[in-house]
């Protein structure tokens, strides 16, 4: 019998192996790649292009301040987008903008453009990267707390299961598992900060700005950004210069690699994936991008895994999964506009 089930699973597999193949070859021969298998390649690069962003990020923030690296990254997504969409169609959106979205972009522009990273750099720069990665995913949490404030969203068991798992991961690695009193270095608190900023912008981008294009929204963010640290920079005029010039060249390849995968290609795959595959596939298989941060950065800067972070993250990303498969959400295309918007400035 065992054998016989063996036979059917083996011909089941054969005969949809076929169907693929026949679905990809052309009558002419030629090979064509499904859109779905485009998809998953596009997800599976996301996550490989995501695991390098905490790493090279805090060895940039020994020699970069991290309002550099702010400017830095969002000159590079407003970059991705001019070369996406247009940066002439985004800019005649944002003119014909009515007034009453100005000062809702605005305040998006300063707490998640602006903000919430410079705090997330500062706390790379202060932390271990696999605790920065952790405490990082504080924004769920605050994000649960303010749509029920400011959105009046109502709450559910599943909701406060989230919330109760993320916080026992979190108080776990603050902890170090329960073997010492409650730890929290600088950089600590400037990371679960950098989550309460996200999570507000993510707030007024649900409540007022969720029907406008994405690539709009994102783009006038960044022009906030950009300028906020112009007007920094006036009251240190040699700063960013001095900077450039003290930076090392062993540095310069970290440095592309920042720029080329963990912040262009990483939002390249992350947009191509999105329009090839449904969106609770995307939002499922994300939460995998904290494992994958945290053995490429536990690797690459050489820190070590130590129990209580495997067992908070493991929590951490339980918590996450249980709001992502239980959770009724609205609609479709509110969910992909939300993930498109976050996306953007955390990848």
């Amino acid at each position: 019998m065992i054998c016989d089930m063996y036979m059917i699973i083996l011909y089941n597999s054969v005969v949809n192996t076929q169907g693929i193949l026949a679905n990809r070859i052309t009558t002419k021969g030629a090979l064509v790649v499904s859109q779905e298998t485009i998809g998953w390649t596009m997800l599976f690069l996301m996550l490989a292009a995501n695991s390098t962003y905490s790493a090279f990020a805090k060895v940039l923030t020994g020699s970069l301040s991290p309002l550099s690296l702010v400017f830095l990254s969002e000159v590079l997504t407003a970059l991705f987008l001019a070369l996406s969409f247009g940066l002439l169609p985004i800019i005649r959106e944002l003119r014909s903008l009515p007034r009453t979205k100005f000062i809702p972009l605005i305040f998006v522009g300063i707490t998640s453009s602006l903000a919430a990273p410079f705090l997330l750099f500062y706390g790379l720069h202060r932390s271990p990267a696999v605790s920065a990665i952790l405490f990082g995913n504080t924004e769920m949490l605050f994000l649960l707390v303010f749509a029920t404030v400011l959105l009046g969203e109502k709450l559910h068991r599943v909701h406060y299961a989230s919330a109760a798992l993320i916080v026992v991961g979190l108080v776990s690695v603050a902890l170090h598992g329960m073997s010492t009193s409650l730890t929290l270095r600088a950089g600590d608190i400037a990371l679960i900060f950098s989550g309460i900023f996200f999570a507000i912008g993510d707030v007024i981008f649900r409540k007022y700005l969720i029907d406008l294009h994405v690539h709009t929204v994102v783009l006038g963010r960044s022009i906030v950004a950009i300028l906020g640290c112009a007007i920094a920079v006036l009251f240190a005029p040699g700063f960013f210069v001095t900077e450039v010039r003290a930076f090392p060249m062993s540095l310069f390849p970290i440095l592309i690699g920042f720029v080329l995968i963990s912040r262009y290609i990483n939002l390249f795959c992350f947009y191509e994936a999105l329009e090839k595959l449904p969106v609770s596939v995307m939002s499922l298989t994300s939460n995998l991008s904290i494992v994958v941060s945290i053995l490429f950065s536990s690797w690459f800067l050489s820190e070590a895994i130590h129990a209580y972070q495997i067992f908070g993250g493991l929590v951490i990303i339980a918590g996450a999964l249980l709001i992502e498969v239980f959770e009724k959400h609205g609609r479709n295309d509110h969910r992909i506009a939300h993930w498109k918007q976050t996306k953007s400035h955390r990848v």
